[in-house]
């Protein structure tokens, strides 16, 4: 099941009780990501690097993201 919305409300509780989890960031990312945002998932993923610079799952996210937002440019 895809069910984004809920994973969305459920990172950002997670996130609200403890913001300086890397990994919840970078989930939320790839949330963002599933849902079509990919400005805001880009966001997610670079909070996950600054918190975690080795993080490699946030790492592929955030150079992904970047892809994706540069196609979107004239």
């Amino acid at each position: 099941q895809k069910r984004y919305d809920a994973a969305l409300e459920h990172y950002r509780e997670l996130l609200a009780a403890d913001p300086t989890g890397a990994q919840t960031h970078a989930n939320l990312g790839a949330t963002l990501y599933y849902l079509g945002r990919p400005a805001e998932a880009l966001q997610s993923f670079q909070r996950a690097l600054s918190l975690a610079p080795d993080l490699e799952t946030a790492r592929t996210g955030a150079k992904h993201m970047r892809e994706i937002l540069e196609k979107g440019k004239p």
